[in-house]
């Protein structure tokens, strides 16, 4: 006798087998607002999380937020970003990428973070052969910081001519950005999964590419090197433990779930309307999402989390779901007998 299938990514449990079915939303699911800054115009960006404590930008100060005791808290303003559009932790080491200025071709520094402020590591324009770092997204593996940067279309003057465009992926070793991948276009959210294959939103038609974990070792590359496993124009990335990516499209107004394997949409998770958009996310190890949303009209953001029931709990939905349906059926049988 077949055993009883239950998946998430591709059907549901019905009579013993797997059917395919259209795309299920995860059962019993819950989103929570822990903190807003309505009324204050004030936006939230980059994102990063340490064991109980979420790291995220507001302007030029890092903000805090205790997920065990729900605390906001401030670790230090770093003085000179108009933005701080990304976060990564190597070790127990706090780094920042600033966005100094929003004018075009938006210099960024990345900088090393504690209580008393920043300490630059890469400054920008200084990179030989780079012009400056338009730091979009980044991310952490293998203890190294990996970031997307868009050059824009510079002309530089010195003490490096030349032009430069398009984005870049790059490592940071010490005080020198490796060139990893030339992805050309406006920037996009990067990740990594398990086996440290690197997973790139590119956001010039190729949707969603993995550079394999060999060759994000050697780098040189473009995306010819790279394959799209799911066809969409994402922004942020992330990876749940069922290894589904979650993906926010729609500039953000949309977040769904997606089988790398096969491209397809497994589930809906979130939508927003009208000028409010998800920005960045991470996804903790109880598969909890801690999103950052801003409403561009009134200039306030929003930090919440999705909660992702286990997949035991939904298990258990499912299975009393259509028992309960058997039974019925069941019951109409006998009385018409």
């Amino acid at each position: 006798m077949k055993k009883a299938i239950v998946s998430m990514a591709a059907g549901t449990l019905f009579v013993g087998q797997l059917i395919a079915a259209p795309i299920v939303a995860h059962p019993a699911q819950s989103i929570t607002a822990l903190m807003n800054s309505g009324g204050t115009f004030t936006t939230y960006s980059g994102m990063a999380q340490n064991g109980n404590t979420l790291y995220f930008g507001n302007y030029d100060t890092v903000r805090t937020y205790d997920l065990g005791t729900g605390t906001p808290g401030t670790l230090a303003n770093v003085g000179g970003a108009a933005d701080i559009t990304a976060f990564g932790v190597v070790g127990s080491t706090l780094h920042i990428s600033q966005t100094l200025s929003y004018s075009s071709p938006y210099p960024s520094n990345i900088s090393t973070v504690n209580g008393g402020g920043a300490t630059p590591v890469l400054v920008s324009g200084t990179q030989i052969g780079e012009a400056t770092y338009g730091v979009y997204d980044a991310a952490v593996y293998g203890g190294s910081y990996y970031f997307s940067a868009s050059l824009g279309q510079v002309t530089n003057t010195g003490p490096v001519t030349g032009t430069t465009s398009g984005t870049r992926i790059y490592r940071l070793d010490g005080g020198t950005a490796v060139e990893i991948a030339n992805v050309g276009g406006y920037s996009g959210g990067l990740t990594f999964d398990a086996a440290g294959n690197l997973y790139y939103a590119s956001q010039t038609g190729n949707g969603v590419v993995r550079f394999d974990a060999a060759d994000v070792a050697v780098g040189g590359l473009d995306l010819s090197d790279a394959t799209t496993v799911v066809n969409v124009t994402g922004s942020s990335l992330g990876f749940l433990s069922s290894g589904e990516m979650v993906i926010t499209t729609g500039y953000g107004q949309q977040m769904a779930s997606y089988d790398v394997t096969t491209g397809l949409k497994t589930h809906a998770i979130a939508s927003t309307s009208g000028s409010d958009y998800m920005g960045k996310f991470v996804i903790d190890g109880s598969d909890n999402i801690h999103v950052l949303s801003t409403d561009w009209g009134a200039y306030e953001s929003t930090l919440s989390t999705i909660a992702i029931p286990e997949p035991s709990s939904v298990i258990l939905m499912l299975g009393g779901f259509f028992g309960m349906a058997m039974f019925r059926r069941r019951h109409r049988y006998f009385f018409k007998r």
